[in-house]
């Protein structure tokens, strides 16, 4: 975020090490409690106010030190292309209740924006000057493998829950929180399935930036194996979907000597158990588009239909009313880009589809470093995942940081360096 040319100011020695413990220390810490504190913490409230006080916080503290250290010309001279566009993007976010005044008011969309903007530099820092922040990740990940593991164990060994495929009709509980106390206590299996799909999608880009090794690589294999149990089991098919689109461009993106072979072998399981379950896979083909993916189809057309009539859209969090589902009105777009086009009009859209192309093009050309492999995979199955399944953009500490500002942040922070 420091432009190569900045001119440094000389800080006294306590400011010195106290930025030095910020960046090395507390904000590994807080990225840290905010990608995994959800799981272990206990309750909605006390993760959103540790994230403030161990991530956000520390990140306020090294961003103004950083602007006295180098100035704020220096700072906005370092922004990414990505970063510049998300300026914007928040920019016309912060006005645009001028010209909707039916959502949510200025001042509240200021709170949310700062938020974001100091998350996303507090990935950055991290990324820029810990020493191997991909141990970070892979540790955070270890953790939601053990959550998903204990999940399962707990709820379909101990408390004998049915099990079931929903996505190939065989019903069953579907799985979502932990079920002891508030620990990893999901409301709903898609967002469980989503949450811990990012942490699949951390392991799948390390799995696809570094070469086979035994006691590396298996540890992560079985990771993901047991995260997409969960997935499986949750029986969420828009987080499948995006999980298996994920893994598919992992695969072809993975530096193994022998991956033409991986990728005859997957090919041909997948061709087996296709044929295999072609009965099952067709009833449910059917069924999906018999009732239009749950209602997405006619609530998207709706969407359409808002968006059209009123392109700058209606403001943060105003009403909508979508079509009646199984006696439920729609309550929302239920896709993340019309989402962002509805609440704050068309041209929103647009941008958010620049970041995105932008994130994942960078993505896709430096897939040879770990942390872009990471960030590609993250961005795929986030993509893919919000396509059906999200519901806000400007939202306090939650999973839709996870998979669509902390993928971007990775590529601005890998993108920036040398």
């Amino acid at each position: 975020m420091i432009a190569e040319n900045a001119t440094t100011k000389s800080l006294p020695p306590w400011l010195e090490k106290t930025d030095y413990i910020l960046k090395q220390r507390l904000l590994p810490l807080g990225l840290f409690v905010q990608l995994t504190g959800m799981l272990w913490i206990g309750s909605n409230g006390g993760y959103i106010s540790q994230t403030y006080i161990w991530c956000l916080f520390p990140g306020l503290v090294s961003l103004l030190i950083d602007l006295y250290r180098f100035g704020p010309k220096a700072c906005l001279k370092g922004m990414t292309t990505g970063e510049k566009m998300l300026g914007i993007l928040f920019l016309w976010m912060q006005v645009h209740p001028l010209f909707a005044p039916g959502g949510m008011d200025i001042g509240t969309v200021f709170n949310r924006i700062i938020k974001i903007v100091l998350y996303l530099y507090v990935v950055r820092t991290v990324v820029l000057h810990m020493e191997k922040p991909e141990k970070l990740l892979l540790v955070a990940a270890g953790v939601a493998t053990a959550f998903a593991a204990a999940t399962m164990i707990y709820q379909f060994g101990v408390l004998d829950r049915p099990m079931g495929v929903r996505a190939l009709g065989e019903h069953g509980y579907r799985i979502a929180a932990l079920g002891i106390g508030e620990f990893a206590g999901f409301n709903n299996p898609i967002l469980a399935a989503l949450y811990y799909g990012c942490f699949a999608s951390i392991l799948c880009g390390y799995l696809a930036a570094r070469p086979f090794q035994w006691q590396k690589s298996v540890p992560a294999i079985l990771g993901v194996v047991v995260l997409g149990g969960f997935i499986v089991f949750s029986g969420s098919r828009g987080p499948l979907i995006a999980l298996l689109a994920m893994i598919g461009v992992a695969i072809f993106l993975c530096q193994y000597t022998w991956k033409k072979y991986l990728i005859s072998a997957i090919t041909a399981v997948g061709a087996i158990t296709a044929f295999l379950l072609q009965t099952e896979i067709l009833a449910q083909l059917d069924r999906v588009l018999a009732n239009g993916f749950n209602g997405r189809f006619v609530n998207w057309s709706m969407a359409v239909d808002y968006i059209i009539l009123n392109p700058l859209g209606y403001g943060a969090y105003a009403d909508y009313e979508g079509p009646l589902w199984r006696g439920v009105i729609l309550q929302h777009p239920h896709n993340m880009l019309l989402n962002v086009s509805y609440y704050w009009g068309a041209p929103t859209g647009l941008v958010f589809i620049a970041i995105s192309i932008w994130s994942l093009g960078n993505a896709a050309i430096q897939r040879r470093k770990l942390l872009m492999s990471i960030a590609g995979c993250c961005l795929v199955f986030g993509q893919v995942g919000m396509i059906t399944d999200t519901y806000s953009f400007l939202i306090r500490p939650d999973l839709q940081w996870l998979m669509f500002f902390f993928p971007v942040a990775l590529c601005a922070a890998t993108k920036s360096t040398k």
